[in-house]
């Protein structure tokens, strides 16, 4: 990796401008898609206008993906791009701005309804302030980011079989490269706002005065379930974390709600076909963007597929699905299968295709490995914290609302998209993480069929679970604010964005000391896993945590290293004779240095920790690795 992170973005607040300015041309574009392919008048529904930002992200990941995929992504051409994005943008703000809503407007709507509307709006404008702040998650540090900054530097796809993690990229790291070419460091985080504001505009087209009877004794459900929506407690960490993975979520609700909705049912066949194209689009894009994302985007698909095959337009199905798989799915796979050595099924149902060394023993872990440590079995695990540390890794108490407002009802496609919910939920007990952010998917989908129910004038949820909800919803608020007060500082000023990411990013403190202490001809095996902030040459020492070094099947591994040339190496934490690659260091270099695992929440400071730099004879490998 030749830059890091520093490197690449502009300093506050200019990063900040920039990324909001590159969101609003996602959405010019996403609007602009809408409106010429005519899909605004799929439904009734306002709520297809709030997707544009989520489209957009998928038609410049279609035109840059590919590209990346071939190496030809150069920094100048992702520059170019971004500019052309940020320039559209900031044309449409200026448009926008006389169609704003009027205060009045707004404070009608809040009237309605005072309290839930009022936690809703403050909700989602402290989201907004929180993905304003510098990128401080660690997953985002490692392949993320990293992942990103190795595609600006090489202008392809990271293709480095030892660091595992990076392998995962997908397009996600496509749009946040696309951000980092032009400095935004908030690009990432603020798409995940969007494709949240996304998600919740499926469920505000039922919050309505006219719903439930201010005197009827019952909590509005229309709001409830936009609260339920909204203060689930994991989204302080997903919207935060420039993780790209509620747009994928956005991607795949939107495609189950064009083919849930009973609508489908008085569909013409040229809606219908727009519907199943547009259903086409977003479940590739998902699949493309996280692995997670292929079994529910699959089976959405395979939902609409059954809806096209009874309305009898089967072969037009066929064609579309079948052009736009070659068009937008396919490429990234046939690209993996191709560097990896991998049949294409593999690289399609594999998200480590080629069984290299250690893959298989990655893949098992993180299959059973959840976002933290609960007291509680699974699945209340994932429901309910059990401290402070865990409150933003859990899916909280808005399900509630299903037991009063889940109902089939008696529409065919209601049911069956109920059906599917449940079908996915039981795959993902059998087979996903114990991690509730592998449940948000199919949680949203419900929440979807809670507000078809309204339709029937079912579903209305007693005053006490309605307390309960909006509790919940108080007390995400003020979680919320607290990120705000924590990390948004970061985005107005270097000083303030300097000490938020000492004190919350992990490894920075660390990564710094060691940019001071190496050589700029440096090349770096590098023990932290903060990849993006890494400030030489470096290559990944995590493998070593699932290949034996001194084995004949880290030998592939061991001549990257020695390829690279690599001279010196970062060992956080002890170094003892039994330490993997020992035999091959060299003499003490720098350190040791006290540096502490920082984190985001204040209720889990990290413990310090002493690290070292030691010279690295490269040049000795591989013999030197078994001794």
């Amino acid at each position: 990796m030749m830059s890091s992170l520093e490197q690449f973005i502009l300093p506050p607040p200019f990063s900040a401008l920039v990324s909001l300015g590159m969101l609003a041309g996602l959405d010019a574009l996403g609007l602009a898609f809408l409106t010429c392919m005519r899909l605004m008048q799929l439904d009734q529904q306002k709520s297809l206008r709030y997707q544009s930002p989520v489209l957009g992200a998928i038609l410049v990941s279609a035109l840059l993906f590919p590209l990346v995929l071939l190496g030809q992504a150069s920094l100048i051409l992702m520059r170019v791009a971004a500019g052309a994005l940020l320039i559209s943008g900031l044309l449409h703000l200026a448009l926008a701005a006389t169609t704003i809503a009027p205060v009045s407007r707004i404070k009608a709507w809040l009237m309605d309804a005072p309290l839930p509307r009022m936690l809703i709006l403050t909700n989602l404008v402290g989201l907004f302030f929180l993905a304003l702040g510098p990128v401080t998650s660690a997953d985002a540090l490692d392949y993320h980011i990293g992942g990103a900054i190795e595609m600006l530097n090489k202008s392809g796809m990271p293709a480095s079989p030892e660091w595992f993690s990076s392998r995962l990229a997908g397009n996600g790291e496509v749009l946040i490269a696309l951000g980092l070419a032009v400095g935004a460091e908030q690009f990432g985080a603020l798409l995940q706002w969007a494709s949240l504001m996304a998600i919740t505009s499926l469920f505000w087209w039922k919050a309505d005065k006219r719903l439930q009877p201010a005197s009827s004794g019952m909590a509005s459900t229309a709001d409830l379930i936009v609260l339920a929506a909204i203060s689930t407690p994991i989204l302080l960490f997903l919207v935060s974390s420039h993780k790209p993975q509620l747009w994928p979520v956005a991607m795949t609700t939107l495609a189950f709600a064009l083919f849930a909705h009973p609508s489908v049912e008085e569909a013409t066949k040229p809606v219908l076909r727009k519907r199943f194209a547009l259903v086409c689009m977003l479940c590739m894009s998902a699949a493309l963007a996280k692995f997670n994302y292929l079994l529910g985007g699959g089976l959405v698909g395979c939902f609409a597929l059954y809806t096209m095959g009874r309305r009898r337009d089967m072969a037009a199905a066929l064609a579309i699905g079948s052009v736009l798989a070659v068009l937008i799915f396919l490429p990234a796979y046939i690209w993996k299968a191709h560097t990896y050595g991998s049949t294409l099924l593999e690289a399609i149902l594999n998200p480590l295709p080629g069984h290299l060394p250690g893959t298989d023993a990655m893949i098992a872990y993180a299959r059973n490995n959840p976002d933290f440590f609960s007291n509680l079995p699974f699945p209340l695990s994932i429901l309910l914290p059990t401290d402070p540390m865990s409150l933003t890794h859990v899916l909280g108490i808005g399900w509630i609302v299903f037991l009063f407002a889940l109902r089939p009802g008696v529409a065919r496609q209601t049911r069956v998209a109920l059906l599917l919910v449940a079908t996915i939920t039981l795959l993902s007990l059998a087979a996903a993480p114990p991690s509730a952010r592998m449940y948000l998917e199919t949680y949203y989908w419900g929440l979807f069929i809670c507000t078809l129910a309204l339709d029937r004038g079912a579903g209305r949820v007693p005053l006490v679970a309605g307390w309960i909800v909006k509790l919940q919803a108080a007390a995400f608020m003020l979680g919320c604010w607290l990120g705000v007060y924590i990390l948004f500082p970061g985005a107005l000023a270097e000083g303030w964005r300097e000490k938020i990411m000492e004190r919350s990013a992990n490894g920075y403190s660390l990564l710094r000391w060691a940019d001071n202490a190496l050589p700029p001809s440096a090349a770096l095996l590098n023990g932290h896993r903060s990849m993006a902030l890494s400030p030489r040459r470096a290559i990944d020492y995590s493998w070593i945590n699932y290949v034996d070094p001194s084995s004949p099947e880290a030998l592939p591994y061991l001549l990257r290293i020695k390829q690279a040339n690599v001279t010196h190496i970062l060992i956080p934490g002890p170094v003892t004779p039994s330490l993997a690659l020992y035999g091959c260091f060299g003499k003490l270099f720098a350190g040791p240095e006290l540096a502490r695992g920082a984190v985001r929440n204040p209720f889990n400071q990290g413990s310090s920790y002493y690290a070292w730099i030691y010279e690295f004879n490269s040049e000795r490998l591989p013999e030197c690795a078994t001794r």
